[in-house]
């Protein structure tokens, strides 16, 4: 088995097509994004809901999970780092959450590829610990330096969101 080397563009990113699971989740995305945009004047108390909702969503994947791997591809990051950016137009701390995050991760990754000359490769986080990802692309799993790495990406998003949440204690619903 080879593996293909792959061609990095500006910021490591890499030129892979998206595929269904990247489509699928810049979708729900998307709708959740359209759905919040058409509750702002209709429905704002499920609005804040929305964005905490999306928010959330968008924090646990980025900061507990191998979703990460997807911010390698730069057509992925794009479209996502464009609607992080939509979400900011709500005005809610929280609404800050999945573009820091994101852009906390791509630090992270960028770091670690300057130090250890390869990419990161994501552990999931869970209840009982971190457990190894095997990525095909990379052929092979994370070592011990992936996983302090993804220590140190699920603590500072940890802090991230307690920061986003305390922003969010005062807010009233008109």
């Amino acid at each position: 088995m080879t593996i293909k080397t792959k061609r990095h563009t500006f910021l490591k990113l890499t030129l892979e097509p998206l595929d269904t699971v990247d489509i699928f989740a810049l979708i729900i995305f998307l709708i959740s994004i359209v759905i919040n945009f058409y509750s702002n004047h209709r429905l704002p108390r499920i609005q804040i809901t929305n964005a905490i909702i999306i928010s959330f969503i968008s924090w646990a994947l980025i900061v507990t999970g191998t979703f990460g791997i997807r911010f390698r591809k730069a057509y992925f990051s794009g479209v996502w780092f464009i609607f992080s950016i939509t979400i900011l137009f709500q005005n809610y701390s929280i609404s800050y959450l999945p573009l820091v995050c994101f852009l906390h991760y791509q630090i992270f990754r960028l770091l670690f590829w300057n130090k250890y000359g390869r990419e990161l490769i994501p552990f999931s986080v869970l209840k009982d610990g971190y457990y190894a990802f095997y990525s095909k692309a990379e052929g092979r799993s994370g070592t011990n330096k992936d996983k302090s790495t993804m220590k140190w990406i699920f603590r500072l998003g940890f802090i991230l969101i307690m920061i986003c949440l305390y922003g969010l204690v005062g807010i009233k619903i008109k």
